[in-house]
């Protein structure tokens, strides 16, 4: 950001300044002040609580699908939203490990080189 200074001598000496400014008052003491203020701001959340920020369920940002195994599973939703080519989910999340044959052969490794770094451990 061309605000910020290239030398980072001064930008150590903003931020310090800027966490010792904020950590005076509580984060939403802060978000109503600056939204009196007019700027764009929101709360910095948990995990936990990042799936029940109004703007993230009013925007599908996060969304619940169907999964055979385990039934009802969250997700991240589709982004960007446009308004006049609207998408949805096709598929579900890859499962941990779901394309490592694939990704492995398509860099080269034999199927048995592959076997190789599953019994070391080295996939799953």
């Amino acid at each position: 950001m061309s605000w910020i200074p290239d030398n980072i001598e001064k930008r150590d000496e903003i931020v310090s300044r800027m966490t010792e400014v904020f950590s005076t008052k509580p984060r939403d003491e802060w978000l109503q002040i600056l939204k009196k203020a007019d700027t764009c701001v929101s709360p910095v959340h948990n995990l936990a609580k990042v799936f029940s920020d109004p703007q993230v369920m009013h925007r599908q940002m996060i969304v619940e699908v169907n999964d055979p195994e385990l039934g009802k599973v969250k997700q991240v939703g589709v982004l960007p939203k446009f308004s006049e080519t609207p998408s949805s989910i096709r598929t579900l999340l890859p499962r941990h490990g779901e394309h490592t044959d694939k990704i492995l052969r398509g860099l080269g490794y034999t199927v048995e080189q592959i076997e190789d770094f599953r019994e070391g451990g080295v996939v799953k």
